[in-house]
């Protein structure tokens, strides 16, 4: 019989598994995404509440385990209208570009931020926007797929004075001369030096938007994100 292990987690999905068990897509802090069954009860059926940190432990080996016991560990996100969306998004994201089993304790930390900042901010503003963008930058380098962006591809400082680079996917930013910067893989160096530095306009948003969007493409693969309705 396997060892159990517990950890400190929030629940990105569940479904109905049989007549009295859910299946759950757990984040967890040490363990990264934990696929695992949960048998409820009337007792127990409260406890599972999404953007909530959880305690849980679970036994059993393979891609498939077993929920030993799971409590609530705080109090949930208040979250409603688009920060509410943005939630499920990450919820998504999260699931799609993780592999089950794949530690990522800075990510863990990321995602109960960004939960945070979502539940305080105002979901009229634009700061939802912000948000996203500094977890999906994190989710990127976590699997490897980190973007400088104050540096080209060769490992050059960006030229500040009205340069355009183009986005290579994979590689960096390559310097272009002559280029629409309205070209959908065209930015402005000082829209990807206001990124660098954690510096956000309205055109910067808008870059880093474009630019992540590309670079998760090849992670999601073809089937679109159901979360990203929401915004429509």
């Amino acid at each position: 019989m396997s060892a159990s292990r517990s950890d400190n987690a929030f629940l990105l999905h569940s479904q109905k598994y049989t007549d009295s068990k859910m299946l759950l897509r757990l984040l967890t802090e040490q363990h990264g995404v934990v696929s695992a069954v949960y048998r409820v009860s009337k007792k127990n059926k409260g406890y599972l509440q999404s953007f909530a940190r959880l305690s849980v432990e679970w036994s059993g080996s393979g891609d498939l385990h077993n929920v030993v016991w799971l409590e609530p560990d705080g109090p949930g996100h208040d979250l409603h209208e688009r920060n509410l969306f943005c939630a499920f998004y990450l919820n998504e994201l999260t699931l799609r570009v993780l592999r089950e089993m794949d530690s990522h304790p800075v990510l863990y930390r990321a995602y109960a931020e960004t939960l945070h900042k979502l539940s305080a901010a105002d979901p009229a503003s634009d700061m939802h926007e912000i948000f996203l963008r500094r977890y999906e930058l994190t989710l990127l380098r976590e699997v490897g797929f980190e973007i400088s962006f104050g540096r080209d591809l060769n490992g050059n400082p960006l030229l500040e004075t009205d340069a355009r680079y183009r986005f290579v996917l994979g590689e960096g930013f390559s310097h272009v001369v002559g280029e629409n910067e309205a070209a959908s893989d065209v930015y402005l160096a000082e829209d990807l030096l206001a990124i660098a530095g954690d510096r956000w306009t309205e055109s910067s948003m808008r870059a880093a938007k474009r630019i992540c969007r590309a670079a998760l493409h090849p992670l999601l693969g073809a089937r679109p994100l159901k979360s990203r309705d929401l915004f429509r």
